[in-house]
C-alpha cells in the first residue's frame, strides 16, 4: 500500500471517482447493489497465505495481504490468538480461521473507506463496489 501522504490520498480519491463513474456505466440498471461482499474478490487478487512472506515492497506479510509492519500488527496478531514474533519469524503460521479473523477488520475498514471516497457507493452495482473496496484495501 502507498503511504498515506496528502498527495497519495488526493490521487487515490481522483482515481476512485473516475473509476466509479466509468465502471458505473458498465452496470446494468437492474443489477444494482444489494448486499455486496468483496471478500472473495479481494482474496483472489491478494492471494491467501497462512505463513509469512515478503510482499512486493519487501514487507513481511501474512494472510490476505496483511502487512506485519503496520502499526497495531502485534495486537492484531495477538487478537487472533497467535504470537507475533513467532509468526513474523516464520516459526509458526496462521490457521485458515485466524487468517479470516485477521482479514475482517481490514475488510470492514476498506468498505468504510470506499463508501467515504465515493458518494454514490451504495447505489453502484456489486462489481463496481467490489473494485472500489479492493482499491481501498490496497
Amino acid at each position: 500500500p502507498l503511504p498515506p501522504s496528502p498527495h497519495n490520498i488526493a490521487a487515490m480519491n481522483i482515481i476512485r471517482s473516475v473509476l466509479a463513474v466509468s465502471l458505473a456505466a458498465a452496470c446494468l440498471p437492474w443489477v444494482l447493489a444489494t448486499g455486496c461482499d468483496a471478500r472473495a474478490f479481494i482474496a483472489k487478487h491478494e492471494g491467501t497465505r497462512n505463513c509469512v512472506y515478503n510482499d512486493t515492497l519487501g514487507h513481511p506479510t501474512i494472510g490476505i495481504g496483511y502487512n506485519l509492519d503496520n502499526p497495531g500488527a502485534r495486537q492484531a496478531i495477538a487478537a487472533v490468538g497467535a504470537d507475533y514474533d513467532s509468526i513474523r519469524s516464520g516459526k509458526t503460521c496462521l490457521s485458515d480461521k485466524q487468517v479470516m479473523n485477521l482479514f475482517e477488520p481490514s475488510y470492514q475498514s476498506a468498505v468504510a473507506g470506499a463508501r467515504s471516497a465515493v458518494s454514490n457507493y451504495d447505489k453502484l452495482c456489486c462489481s463496481v463496489q467490489n473494485v472500489m473496496t479492493d482499491m481501498d484495501y490496497n
